[in-house]
């Protein structure tokens, strides 16, 4: 099972090859679209056979460019969603099984099924949050270390948690 978390996590990496292509932040060449230019009160209260020109205004669609990075941080997204997914299952699995929470700070949380199914899913909100927050600040490299660095700490403890499985299975 714990080769099924580590191929997960790096078919996520691998997902995107365009994670490494050039910097989204360049500006690449792209057209102008045409706007749309309205005349402003001023202009239409003119006389259009008067000598003064009167300043247009401009209405242009906003351009957002293809980022290529982007599906990385979506499969980072799903990661999280799918790791910690995983981390409750086999939680659960251990304690039903004669096991304990090491983790103190879980201990209370993981006596009641519901909210450690509440505590994994305001953590992988958390991480989304935090990582996307990131992204749209232009911090687009911190962003996907932080998704990986939590989706590996996740994928350590879902590894920890099978190991505890596997041992109790064998003593059975």
């Amino acid at each position: 099972m714990r080769r099924v978390v580590l191929f997960a996590l790096a078919a996520l990496l691998i997902a995107s090859p365009a994670a490494f292509a050039a910097d989204a932040d360049e500006v690449k060449a792209q057209p102008k679209p045409a706007g749309l230019i309205l005349p402003t009160g001023a202009a239409l209260a003119a006389d259009s056979n008067a000598a003064e020109i009167v300043p247009a205004t401009a209405f242009r669609p906003a351009t957002r460019g293809f980022d290529a990075r982007r599906p990385l941080v979506l499969a980072l997204y799903a990661g999280a969603a799918v790791v910690q997914a995983y981390d409750g299952i086999t939680t659960m699995k251990v304690l039903n099984t004669g096991g304990y929470e090491a983790n103190p700070m879980m201990q209370a949380i993981t006596k009641n099924q519901k909210t450690l199914v509440a505590a994994k899913l305001g953590a992988t909100a958390a991480t989304i949050i935090g990582t996307e927050s990131l992204w749209r600040n232009h911090h687009r490299w911190a962003a996907v270390l932080v998704g990986v660095a939590a989706n590996g700490a996740m994928a350590a403890v879902v590894n920890h948690n099978m190991q505890v499985l596997a041992r109790f299975q064998t003593a059975k």
